[in-house]
């Protein structure tokens, strides 16, 4: 049953992209994805499938960059819209000290669904094949994972955030700079400092990229 679930965000991840049909076995008919999630909208394994809405990322094919946070905001939820509250402000800060354009750039989360409850291993287990896809479609040249639950996600690691942010990881051929979450940054005005300092390396990525 996990398995349908993920099928049906996987399809409509494919929708996002330009995708309108699924190519069965000869023989058989060719399906309209967008008919095929219609009819599984009432889907209830995922205890998050009450919100009713997955919130997609931002951006184009082929980003420079990739900026992966943790999970949606209530605003989010609200404005069917990714990083529309505090956090979104927040990030949105971060991305002008950096100056990358945001068209360079591709905004999503690692779960794709807003809850007021914070995500446990199975929510985060069963969204990481839907961002491993995301992260496929949009190919791009550098991953930045802003807190735990992207980090562990992608890279597998048991680890602070305090040792993963120095250093300078990989996920498919990709450089990884993990940092801070918004949240984190948000609650501890202080880590701001030490984010600041990932960026840069971000930023000195981008740089040589050009």
């Amino acid at each position: 049953m996990p398995l349908r679930n993920a099928i049906i965000k996987y399809l409509e991840l494919r929708r996002e992209f330009g995708e309108n049909k699924v190519y069965l076995p000869k023989g058989l008919p060719e399906l309209s994805i967008p008919k095929i999630i219609e009819k599984a909208r009432d889907c209830s394994i995922c205890r998050r499938h009450g919100t009713g809405r997955i919130l997609k990322g931002i951006g184009k094919v082929n980003s420079a960059l990739m900026i992966i946070a943790e999970t949606p905001e209530k605003e989010d939820h609200e404005n069917n819209k990714i990083f529309s509250g505090k956090q979104g402000d927040l990030l949105y800060k971060m991305i002008d000290a950096m100056k990358i354009p945001l068209t360079d750039i591709y905004l999503t989360y690692t779960i794709k669904c807003y809850s007021e409850e914070k995500p446990t291993k199975e929510d985060i287990d069963f969204c990481t094949p839907i961002l491993e896809e995301e992260i496929k479609a949009i190919s791009p040249g550098f991953l930045l994972l802003l807190g735990d639950i992207p980090a562990k996600a992608l890279l597998k690691i048991d680890a602070t955030m305090g040792s993963l942010r120095n250093v300078m990881h990989e996920y498919e051929n990709k450089p990884v700079q993990a940092t801070y979450s918004l949240l984190n940054l948000l609650n501890v005005p202080r880590l701001k400092k030490s984010a600041w300092e990932d960026l840069q390396k971000v930023m000195s990525w981008y740089v040589s990229e050009k």
